[in-house]
């Protein structure tokens, strides 16, 4: 899970030809020398950035490269999915705590944090999004948090960030409206009663076609 599948040179010319056509990377790196050679390269996103070791066995987080994530602008996908919990549980108590504390270190160098699921692994699921933001909430973070990192953080780093995510005149008319107040419970993101895309009625508690002015 450590090693490096390309060399510097390979991820920095996927990186140089993604940017000429406008198209951003995604890295998917565990071992800290991925992670560095990818930063290197000006990469947009690392999924997971887990900074584990040469050679496992522990963690290797490196204070000048995390720096230089967050001043290249970087993000952070952390890709833990819905049944984070159980994660937890297997990994035991004290490699939990640890995997906090190195939530907390990216947060507090400046790395952006972006939520993911991993999602079409074995036993991990395309659904249930919301129980996997509840890990955030479980590292610390508030709800406005918790949601503006899945919406409007998630769409810069895609590079949409101009157009979705954010309810703005000019953007995409893309509305969930829910029961309750996600901002008191997270879990009521769950409780789904209508939604919009770029305006059109998609789904929710009602059955008749319907469109809306943006």
């Amino acid at each position: 899970m450590w090693a490096t599948q390309f060399s510097a040179d390979e991820l920095r010319i996927i990186a140089e030809e993604a940017a000429n056509v406008g198209l951003p990377v995604a890295a998917h790196a565990h071992g800290s020398d991925a992670i560095a050679a990818a930063v290197d390269a000006g990469v947009s996103t690392i999924e997971h950035c887990t900074w584990l070791q040469n050679g496992g066995g522990g963690y290797d987080q490196r204070d000048d490269v995390a720096k230089r994530m967050a001043s290249q602008g970087i993000y952070a996908c952390i890709a833990w999915p819905p049944d984070w919990r159980g994660f937890m549980d297997r990994l035991g108590p004290e490699r939990a705590e640890k995997i906090v504390e190195r939530f907390l270190w990216m947060d507090e160098l400046g790395i952006r944090l972006i939520p993911g699921t991993d999602a079409g692994l074995r036993d991990t699921r395309f659904d249930d999004y919301v129980n996997a933001l509840e890990l955030y909430a479980h590292v610390g973070f508030s709800n406005g948090r918790i949601i503006e990192m899945a919406t409007v953080t998630s769409a810069e780093a895609l590079g949409v960030g101009d157009s979705v995510g954010q309810l703005l005149p000019g953007y995409s008319a893309d509305i969930v409206v829910v029961e309750g107040d996600p901002l008191l419970n997270l879990s009521s993101l769950s409780q789904i009663e209508l939604v919009l895309v770029k305006g059109e009625y998609m789904a929710g508690s009602g059955t008749a076609s319907k469109s809306f002015d943006a």
